[in-house]
């Protein structure tokens, strides 16, 4: 078993980045609206007859700023995936050496990146590294070892509301879009999307602290395997020379 610590913290990080980043777009978008609405383009500003060479180059300005925010937005969505990948993958890897998970790491990974369903799925992968992770620490919970006792105090189980209401503001999200292409449902589908983010953000955070302790308890049972190991050696080589000692 390998410490997915790092990955997820990156992970945690990169979700709070693409959330910020997410807000300040639609915020940009909002003012750039705001400004062609209020500024009154029409297209015969942009006539060769009577060209307006000012609003041209404030709505080609307008453009530039989109396209660079869109382009930015790509970006920090890129590299959100690819350390929230990374964390998914070792994370399944590590839960099958002490459970069994519905789902491989390659298929976790594959399911999760599926365009536009990929992220309800999850919901489901999620779920079950969740249950399977806390299963493999309550059935811990009776070791006489002090050290797992306090990995195990200081570890809280993920909130299912979070896990559930992100799933939940998923699929409003997408289905808003369905239902009429106006401004108000768009500015609905971003924001069910934002409530879906920190609803993950919240679960994540807790579950990553869940994955690390029972990496701990994984160690200290190898550690505590290797130490028994070891006496029993001993206690042979023992019982071999007094076996000697009397003949």
């Amino acid at each position: 078993m390998e410490s997915n610590k790092s990955r997820g913290t990156r992970s945690l990080f990169w979700m709070k980045v693409n959330l910020v980043a997410v807000v300040l777009i639609c915020i940009l978008g909002l003012i750039v609206t705001h400004q062609l609405t209020a500024s009154g383009y029409s297209m015969q500003q942009f006539s060769s007859e009577s060209p307006d060479i000012g609003a041209a180059m404030n709505f080609m300005y307008y453009i530039i700023v989109m396209a660079f925010s869109g382009f930015v937005m790509l970006l920090v969505w890129s590299i959100f995936q690819f350390f929230w990948l990374l964390w998914l993958f070792r994370a399944e890897k590590n839960l099958r050496l002490v459970a069994m998970s519905k789902f491989s790491p390659w298929g976790a990974v594959i399911c999760s990146s599926i365009p536009y369903v990929g992220f309800l799925i999850h919901y489901f992968i999620f779920k079950d590294l969740v249950m399977q992770t806390e299963s493999a620490l309550e059935s811990r919970r009776q070791s006489s070892s002090k050290t797992v006792a306090e990995i195990l105090s200081k570890v809280s189980p993920v909130d299912k509301n979070f896990v559930n209401g992100f799933a939940i503001m998923t699929v409003l999200a997408a289905a808003i879009g369905f239902i009429r292409d106006t401004s108000i449902s768009g500015f609905l589908a971003v924001a069910f999307s934002v409530a879906s983010l920190l609803c993950y953000m919240k679960s994540f955070a807790a579950f990553i602290k869940e994955e690390q302790a029972l990496f701990d308890i994984y160690q200290e049972e190898k550690l505590m395997a290797k130490v028994d190991q070891v006496l029993w050696q001993r206690k042979l080589e023992s019982e071999s020379a007094d076996e000697k000692t009397k003949v």
